[in-house]
């Protein structure tokens, strides 16, 4: 037997890196893998919970195609929140509606730097949060928000 891997090397090597992916798999698996093998599980609720997650996985990603293909076998109700909050056309429809809004609060140019932000726009990100910071200089917690964020871009 010994024999057989003096002569064939690649076969040791390929063995070894067989052993080592599945002793990852098993003990170390990626985020990704677990939520997929756990929506095969015979939990129902276990499933329902891995398949939701799945759904927000993919759209936080941009995947809306496998997003919404998860989404055709779970609740409407339940998957709404998902849509609503992160596909890019109705991030724009609310980012509409608060930029045409008068009178804005600073909570509402915080609003709205969180769309900029998730649509990938971090300059309208930043003028968002000094609006905000300018509407209410007084809220610490809005200048450390700016302030991180602009620590972030540089």
């Amino acid at each position: 037997m010994l024999g057989f891997f003096k002569k064939n090397p690649l076969t040791v090597v390929l063995s070894l890196l067989l052993l080592i992916n599945i002793t990852n798999l098993l003990f170390f698996p990626d985020p990704l893998f677990q939520l997929k093998k756990n929506l095969y599980s015979l939990s129902v609720g276990q499933s329902y919970f891995s398949r939701l997650s799945l759904i927000n996985y993919f759209a936080v990603s941009g995947d809306w195609n496998q997003a919404q293909k998860l989404a055709k076998d779970a609740d409407p109700a339940d998957t709404a929140l998902i849509f609503s909050t992160l596909h890019p056309d109705k991030l724009k429809n609310r980012l509409n509606q608060l930029v045409y809004k008068s009178n804005k609060t600073a909570d509402d140019y915080v609003q709205i730097a969180k769309i900029y932000f998730q649509l990938g726009q971090s300059e309208q990100t930043l003028d968002n949060l000094e609006l905000a910071r300018q509407t209410d200089p007084i809220r610490q917690d809005l200048q450390t928000l700016y302030y991180q964020f602009q620590k972030q871009l540089n």
